[in-house]
């Protein structure tokens, strides 16, 4: 139950806003913002240079690491406190957060599926083009949603267990999507290797260059 001093079943905060739980609640934490707020940007980063065989593959391999630590914490977090048995006896807030981390983590399965996908059907030379760009806008704009559902679900889960926290990471978040926004003037500015996959009029779509075009 939630007590007087606004604390959830598992003890998260006290009224003064500091940590009164167990070290795993903060590890959770923190390890859900590595996972959520660092590694998905850098795997976002990475993607841009998918010109290179190298660079989807290890976007792929961020992601897969980004979600296998997030959900294996997740679900070893929820065992410590009770299972699911305790779910009516926390805060709304709380309760809020762990709807938000299951349609996070159940979506971003979905998103490992139609990634698969779409890098597969670049195999066959008789997929169209407009059916590899189609793939693609079905991983890549579902995706960019996922990410921003699971930034807010940190900040949420930051809200009630530390207000400096909760700035921290909202700055972070404001910080990378603005660089994430303006990534390919920041990519002219630093190397000259925009042309081969933006811009260039010679550079036509074809089964296997289509979703770099995406």
């Amino acid at each position: 139950m939630e007590n007087s001093t606004g604390a959830s079943a598992g003890g998260m905060i006290g009224s003064n806003n500091k940590y009164t739980g167990d070290g795993l609640v903060l590890a959770h934490g923190i390890v859900q913002t590595i996972c959520w707020c660092l590694l998905v940007d850098i795997a976002l980063f990475v993607v841009i240079l998918r010109h290179k065989w190298w660079a989807v593959l290890l976007h792929a391999l961020i992601m897969l690491l980004a979600l296998a630590a997030s959900l294996a914490l997740a679900l070893i977090l929820v065992k410590q406190k009770g299972g699911l048995s305790t779910f009516e006896d926390l805060a709304v807030i709380y309760k809020v957060h762990f709807i938000l981390a299951i349609v996070t983590l159940s979506w971003a399965g979905l998103q490992l599926i139609t990634g698969i996908l779409t890098r597969l059907v670049q195999i066959f030379s008789k997929v169209h083009p407009a059916v590899i760009l189609a793939l693609s806008w079905l991983h890549k704009v579902p995706g960019y949603v996922l990410i921003l559902l699971a930034k807010a679900t940190c900040l949420v889960g930051w809200w009630r267990f530390s207000t400096v926290g909760f700035w921290i990471v909202l700055g972070w978040c404001i910080l990378m999507t603005l660089l994430y926004l303006f990534r390919w003037t920041l990519l002219s500015w630093l190397t000259s290797m925009s042309r081969s996959f933006r811009g260039d009029p010679q550079y036509k779509i074809t089964p296997q260059n289509a979703v770099l075009n995406a």
